[in-house]
């Protein structure tokens, strides 16, 4: 029923993921560099609205979308773990993982909505425009078609779909949720939605619209953890809820550092915590996608840039101990993406400054105690 378009985002989600916690606005603590708490909201910090990207998160929801090289058989035996511990595994073979193994199915076989399939020639074209990559065409199509069958959950998630191609992010947004009001079961409005907010919430982010951005993460990451409740063989939303516990963490990462500044030291606590779980879910999410896909670059640079986030956080909240371990795991990381990728660049920095951070925190970690305040 549904044609994979062609895209990937794995590129765009490594050179979100690799820049670790680096940003334009950071503080040092304890000669750690880490980000402050906001950058303000502006008339002039507003999401771009240029179109030269179209397309690139694509959002037929199919299989293959952030791995190209995926075949038909992705959807048979996916792998999940049962493990809960903070490490992460990077091969099946790994000692202590366990899985399990599904039966076959896939996300179509969950489509089973109220409404039966219009009648009518425009859907039907803007059916095959989408499929084509006309987007812009498929939208129009379907405007008409909402108004003759507002009733429809299918038309208006296809609506979505355009909408989204086209990263008009908001309309987008507005369509999955009227398909969803009109059949609350439409899973790939879910799904849509869900990418959806993602993505606005990275232009937000890069505008400079921190809180708006934060809350677009939050959203996508309960969307997205619902569709792996439904369907926990769905890799597209174990990678779309990985990214979005990696945007859900950023706000929280610098809440807990401006509060500790400002030596408020309960609110940092709290809002460590808060990110800490966060990061763990979006570590979680990584681990399963790579345990489907172990030759895939993006979870890896997911997990790596995690658990950077945290290495840090726990340093700047002198959890010494801790802090080398998670740094080990970026490590871990990194080096296991140029195992795949020998030329990769982003992953060869970031893998040089977290060697010289553990350098660091191990001469520190001999030298002193472990103090930990959270």
């Amino acid at each position: 029923m549904f044609t994979p378009i062609k895209l990937s985002v794995v590129c765009l989600g490594a050179a979100i993921l690799l820049s670790g916690c680096g940003d334009e606005s950071t503080i040092v603590i304890d000669d750690q560099t880490v980000e402050t708490e906001t950058v303000a909201d502006t008339p002039d910090n507003k999401p771009s609205t240029e179109k030269k990207d179209q397309g690139m998160w694509g959002v037929r929801h199919v299989r293959n979308l952030f791995h190209s090289d995926d075949n038909d058989n992705d959807a048979k035996n996916e792998v999940t773990t049962t493990t809960t511990d903070d490490s992460i595994s990077f091969s099946k073979t790994d000692k202590g993982a366990e899985f399990v193994e599904e039966k076959e199915v896939t996300v179509t076989e969950r489509w089973n909505p109220s409404d039966a399939e219009l009648q009518d020639p425009d859907y039907e074209y803007a059916k095959k425009a989408v499929r084509q990559g006309n987007y812009s065409e498929a939208k129009h199509l379907l405007l008409n078609v909402v108004k003759r069958h507002p009733d429809s959950t299918k038309a208006w998630s296809w609506l979505g779909d355009s909408h989204y191609n086209l990263l008009e992010l908001e309309q987008a947004i507005q369509a999955y949720r009227k398909a969803l009001t009109l059949y609350p079961e439409n899973y790939f409005a879910m799904r849509g939605e869900g990418f959806a907010r993602l993505h606005l919430g990275f232009d937000l982010w890069r505008s400079g619209r921190r809180r708006e951005a934060h809350e677009e993460f939050r959203q996508s990451l309960k969307i997205l953890q619902d569709c792996l409740r439904i369907y926990p063989g769905d890799l597209e939303a174990m990678y779309g809820r990985s990214l979005a516990a990696e945007g859900a963490s950023r706000k929280l990462y610098q809440n807990a550092v401006s509060q500790l500044r400002r030596e408020n030291k309960e609110m940092a606590e709290s809002e460590a915590r808060n990110c800490m779980e966060v990061i763990d879910e979006g570590i979680e999410s990584a681990r399963q996608r790579m345990y489907k896909n172990p030759d895939e670059v993006g979870p890896r640079s997911i997990a790596g840039g995690l658990f950077q986030r945290r290495a840090i956080l726990q340093k700047t909240f002198n959890r010494l101990s801790s802090a080398v371990e998670d740094m080990e795991q970026a490590i871990k990381a990194y080096e296991s993406i140029l195992q795949i990728s020998p030329d990769n660049y982003l992953a060869k920095a970031e893998l040089k400054k977290c060697k010289s951070y553990l350098g660091k925190w191990e001469k520190e970690l001999n030298a002193k105690p472990d103090t930990s305040t959270m």
